[in-house]
This record gives structure tokens, C-alpha cells and sequence, in this order.
């Protein structure tokens, strides 16, 4: 008999590795990724992505914005070939960082071709496949073939694609990499923990709806968290602003509902007064932090022992709920239904 979801679940076990390798090929080019970064000629950052790459986006930006003070949005990379108005005001003075698992999306290529059509500055493509059409036309590539998986639903490419981001801005702001060691310890022992915690939350097969609650650089993950859910589970769920969930969808919440709040190590009060709120309002409610312990009485996962601030630590506790979640539901994430693994349009070029 074939056990449902084999590969993804090889896929999200075996991430660490690639997450290493990310380490030391930056470490590796470090000095090469400075002088691109001190040689543009620049006022803005926008970042581009496609599906879960999008809301990755949506946590590079702020990412690098806060780390180098430079002016950084994100959009999808479809808005370049259908919005009314082009996404970026002044390509010229404008750095576009495409970030992709494959380096073959449709709308990612198109706008990568589309940015440079119109005068745009310089394209940095950072992806998970080195030979791809997105490499063969960025000024600079970042990439490590490790990440990539042959899944439908991103797991492995997505953190180790968040590995590179995270790692570029700290190199181009100066700040050190995580020890080698220290980040695979802690990347297996968060593994490990988060397996514990998906199998014993009971929930996981009987909610009817996921809620994930993040704030700054962790909402774009909580976006991918909620995406695993559609995905690989075929569960309602969305994503919100901590302090936001307050005006209007915390209407939602009731004993049918599971909460997964991200805790960065900014964590405030009011964060986790919303937390203790919400489980007073019949949810049951997990916390995956980076920082202080969430509300006593609820389960709990520390995802980041040795101190490292490494987002892609947030990822394997999403991963493996939303799983665990599928095969709750006997449903088989390595073919989520309607997906395909590359998303390939005509008609666009």
C-alpha cells in the first residue's frame, strides 16, 4: 500500500542540509555579493515572486529595508503584466531582486524581461535551479541547487530560498552568518520538536478552519503557512496582522477554530494578550517562537534554542501541521489537487 505524502514529507525532514549549503556558498561569496551591492546606483528595492515566493517577498522587503535603510516593497510578479500602471516608478534607479523556486514561472520571466524593456537598473535573481531562464537573465544569481525539490507544494525550497534572502541582507549589512554547526543543531532539534508537537496536536484533525497571526518580518511567512493549509489540506485558512485581527476577524473565532501565532523575539504584551484572548474565545491556539514563551497552558514550540534569529526555523512547525493536517483529512500532499509544480501560461510573451 502507498503511504500518502512520502516525498513531501522527505522534502520537509531533509531541508537543514540545503540550509547549511546556502551558508556556505554565501560565506563563499561574500566579498562578490558586497561589491555588486556598493557598486548600484539606486534609490529603491522591489522585490518580485510567484505564489508562495510572493509572500517570501512580502518578508524580504521589510528584511532588507530595516537592515540597509534603502526604500524595499514587493509585489507579484503578475502585476508587472496586468496592472494598470507599471509597479515601479523609476526602473532606472530601481534594484528588482525576482526570487523563484524553478527560475521558469511565466509571470516571473515576463516581468524580469518587462523591468529591463523599460530601462531597469540592475535584476538579481535568487532561486533554487543555478540553470535556469531567470539566472540566464539576472546581473547577478544567487543559488543553490540543494534547495530545490521535485514536490508540488514548496517546503525545502521555500526556507532554503528564505536562507539566501535573509543571508544576502546580512551580508550586504555586514552582520555574520549563523555558525555552521549552531544553525544544523538547531535546525534538527526544531525538526524534531516540530513533529512532536503536529502529532500530538488532536486538533490538527478535527478544526475547521487555521488562523496564523504574525507580525513585522514573520507576517509573509504566516501568509505561506496559510497557503500550506489550501494546499496540501484543503483547509480554510488565512493569515492576519497580530493587532489587526482585532478589528473584524476575530468574529471568526470559535471552538472549531485552531490559531498559530508566530512570536519573534520583538514579541509586545498586547501580541500575547491576543493570543490569551482568542483561547478564552474556545480556539485552540499554538505558539512557534523566536523569542518569549506565548500564553501558559497552550502548546508551545521554542524554534529557535541557539539564539540565531534564522526565519527559516519558523518553517518545519507550519510544514508538518499542515501535513499532518492532510493526512488527517486522508488527502496526499504530494498531489494537491489542481497544482501543478511550475506554473507555465501562454500567451503572455
Amino acid at each position: 500500500m502507498t503511504t500518502l505524502g512520502t516525498a513531501t514529507a522527505d522534502d520537509i525532514n531533509h531541508q537543514v542540509d540545503a540550509w547549511v549549503s546556502v551558508n556556505r556558498m554565501l560565506r563563499d561569496r561574500a566579498d562578490e555579493i558586497r561589491h555588486a551591492w556598493n557598486a548600484l546606483d539606486i534609490d529603491s528595492v522591489h522585490f518580485i515572486g510567484s505564489g508562495s515566493v510572493n509572500y517570501l517577498s512580502q518578508t524580504a522587503a521589510p528584511l532588507l529595508q530595516t537592515a540597509t535603510g534603502i526604500s524595499a516593497s514587493s509585489d507579484p510578479a503578475s502585476a508587472f503584466l496586468v496592472r494598470s500602471g507599471f509597479p515601479v516608478a523609476n526602473p532606472e534607479r530601481t534594484l528588482l531582486v525576482a526570487i523563484s523556486r524553478s527560475g521558469e514561472t511565466t509571470e516571473l520571466v515576463e516581468a524580469v524581461s518587462s523591468f529591463q524593456q523599460r530601462g531597469g537598473n540592475t535584476v538579481w535573481g535568487i532561486t533554487t535551479r543555478s540553470n535556469s531562464s531567470l539566472a540566464g537573465r539576472s546581473d547577478l544569481v544567487i543559488a543553490e541547487d540543494l534547495g530545490f525539490e521535485g514536490s508540488v507544494v514548496q517546503t525545502r525550497s521555500f526556507s532554503s530560498l528564505l536562507a539566501m534572502m535573509q543571508g544576502v541582507v546580512a551580508t550586504i549589512s555586514g552582520d555574520a552568518l549563523p555558525p555552521d554547526g549552531q544553525l544544523a543543531a538547531s535546525g534538527e532539534s526544531c525538526l524534531a520538536s516540530a513533529d512532536l508537537l503536529s502529532s500530538d496536536l488532536e486538533v490538527l484533525g478535527t478544526c475547521e478552519r487555521v488562523i496564523f497571526l504574525a507580525s513585522r518580518l514573520g507576517f509573509g511567512l504566516a501568509l505561506e503557512g496559510q497557503l500550506l493549509m489550501n494546499e496540501m489540506a484543503l483547509t480554510d485558512s488565512v493569515a492576519h496582522q497580530f493587532l489587526d485581527f482585532r478589528h473584524g476577524p476575530i468574529s471568526m473565532v470559535d471552538e472549531h477554530t485552531l490559531v498559530v501565532g508566530l512570536l519573534d523575539a520583538a514579541v509586545t504584551d498586547q501580541e500575547v494578550a491576543l493570543l490569551n484572548d482568542v483561547a478564552g474565545l474556545g480556539a485552540s491556539v499554538v505558539t512557534l517562537s523566536m523569542g518569549p514563551d506565548g500564553p501558559s497552558g497552550q502548546p508551545s514550540l521554542q524554534v529557535d534554542p541557539h539564539g540565531l534569529r534564522h526565519l527559516p526555523l519558523f518553517m518545519p512547525a507550519m510544514q508538518k501541521m499542515a501535513h499532518r493536517r492532510a493526512l488527517a483529512r486522508n488527502l496526499d500532499p504530494d498531489n494537491p489537487r489542481h497544482l501543478s509544480a511550475v506554473v507555465i501560461l501562454d500567451g503572455l510573451t
